[in-house]
Parts: C-alpha cells; structure tokens; sequence
C-alpha cells in the first residue's frame, strides 16, 4: 500500500505509520520521509497487543529547569518530551525497564531534582504514591491512599500535598495531607466528613494552599474555592461563588490573571473507583537537598471558571 502526499518534515524528522479505527491506534516504526521519494515504512501490525486505546493526553508537569514536559497518554503510559521538540516529534519514556510499565493515575514532577510523584495500585491490592527517578527502574512507595484527586509539590521539595479521596461504592469525602519527605511523615490538612477538597496548588513560598472544595459532587451545586495555611489553619472561601472551576494555579511571579466567566451549566462529575486505606508513610523516601523558597510577599493565583 502506498499512501500518497505524505509532507517531508525535514532532514531527520522521523514519523509514523498510524492505523485507526474509532479511538483505537496502532503505531509503525519510525520513518523519514524524503520529498519526491517512495519510502519503506515499515510494517504496521494490527493486533491487541499494540493497540493505543483511547489517545489522550492529560495531567502535564513541567521538569524542574522547564526544558522537558511529562505527561500521561492513552492508557496512562507515561511520556515526556523536550520543549523544544520538533514537528510532530515523538515522545519518550519517562521511567525505563519495568518501571515505564506502571499505569500511573497522576504525575508530578520534583521542582528542584529529576523525581516525579506518580499514583499506581500497589502490590497490597490498593493504591499507593510513589517516588520514581527520571529515566531509571528506580520506584519507591512514599504513602498509602484511598484515591488522589490531586498532587502538588512544596517548592523546596521538601514534600507535598495531596487530596485524598475516600469512598465505599461511592464517593464519601476527599481531604487534604501534607506529606513531608525529610521527616517521613503524613499530617491530615482538612476533616471534612460529606464534602471534598480536590486539586490542590501551593503557593511559591509554600505557606498557602488553594484548592477545589465541592459539597455532594451534584451538577446543580457548582464548586467554590477555599484556602488555608500548610500550617494548620482552618480553610475560609477565596475568591467568587458560584463557579464551576477547573484547575487553580498559582502565579509563580506575583502577577495577576483576571478569570473571564462564561456562562454554561457546570460540568458533570465522574465517579473514581479505589481500595480504601489509611493514609501512612510506607518507605523512606530520599531527602531533598534543595533550600526552601523565602517569601513574604503576596501571591496573585490563576482562575479559570465559568459563570453559571
């Protein structure tokens, strides 16, 4: 078969043979194109073992020099690639050997070394965050968890903050822990017993933590956001009401972002399944050498929402 009016790249740009069907994909191996030239692409094998299913792309992180960007695609492979990658440039394993096999459910990256934070089963039957080196088979468990809706680093490494959720059959609460690397320990951030506090972002000098809090996960009550001190302060409401809001983020230059509300209903919930636990730290994970960010300074926070 010879498929016709393939563009050439450019010297080197290597491509693929892709097969589709529906939201399924099977990949060849690497081709250069050369322009006015029929070139082997090699064979392309429709099977269920090199099936890609449901291609998409989610839960991106930055490197902590900002060159690479690591992401989870299709069936939770994780990937990276450089940011100054070329068209249609292929991504790369994150992990090696038997580590890259790991179906991750979240993905962070260390902010000051080459370790990422990542959600998998563990060998217990439950689920676990665990610790992996860049590039290596290097994986350790750090705490158990029911379930994560969100993993955020502290800006010196020192540890990081994760939502918690819980359910039996159905979803019962998400709180917040901090999770503290240097002193292997896990301290319970929020107690909410019917609600859920999902998708947690640190502040850059690590004293504040922002996050999603919804009451029942119902459509017809949209999310608010609350804030609280890493500390131990209790969370007060931030910003507007009424919103079906996504992912907060905070500014890390101080500079502020004003939301553009849209309006539109808010965004049904999916329902997580998970194996609940109590959250413990299960291995000694290695300290980060890195010094904490000074600050003092007010910090500004990005909003995206829509108004309802």
């Amino acid at each position: 078969m010879i498929v016709p009016n393939v563009p050439d790249l450019g010297d080197g740009l290597l491509q693929n043979v892709v097969g589709i069907e529906g939201g399924n994909r099977w990949l060849s191996s690497n081709v250069d194109v050369i322009a006015g030239q029929t070139v082997n692409g090699g064979e392309l094998v429709i099977s269920a073992a090199g099936r890609v299913n449901n291609v998409t792309v989610w839960s991106p992180t930055w490197s902590h020099d900002g060159q690479t960007l690591a992401f989870l695609l299709s069936g939770r492979l994780m990937q990276r690639v450089p940011v100054n990658a070329g068209n249609l440039q292929r991504s790369v394993d994150l992990l090696s050997g038997s580590a890259q096999t790991i179906a991750a459910g979240e993905l962070a990256w260390s902010p000051v070394d080459n370790t990422v934070l990542l959600t998998t089963n563990n060998t217990e039957g439950g689920r676990s965050v665990f610790r992996a080196e860049v590039g290596t088979e290097n994986v350790a468990a750090v705490v158990n968890v029911d379930d994560t809706r969100g993993l955020a680093w502290l800006p010196d490494g020192s540890g990081f903050v994760m939502a918690n959720w819980f359910e039996q059959f159905v979803p019962i609460n998400g709180n917040l822990w901090h999770i503290d690397l240097v002193n292997n320990q896990a301290t319970q951030l929020t107690t909410f017993e019917n609600a859920f506090a999902i998708r947690p972002s640190v502040s850059p000098d690590g004293q504040q933590i922002i996050f999603v809090h919804d009451d029942d996960l119902n459509d017809d009550v949209a999310a608010t956001l609350q804030i609280l001190s890493i500390g131990g302060s209790a969370p007060t409401p931030f910003g507007p009401t009424n919103i079906a809001v996504g992912w907060p983020a905070w500014a890390p230059d101080g500079g502020t972002v004003d939301p553009t509300p849209t309006v539109t209903s808010a965004p049904s919930t999916a329902t997580p399944t998970a194996t609940p636990t109590s959250p413990a730290p299960t291995a000694t994970p290695v300290s980060p050498t890195a010094t904490p960010i000074p600050g003092s300074a007010d910090y500004n926070i990005y909003l995206p929402y829509t108004q309802r």
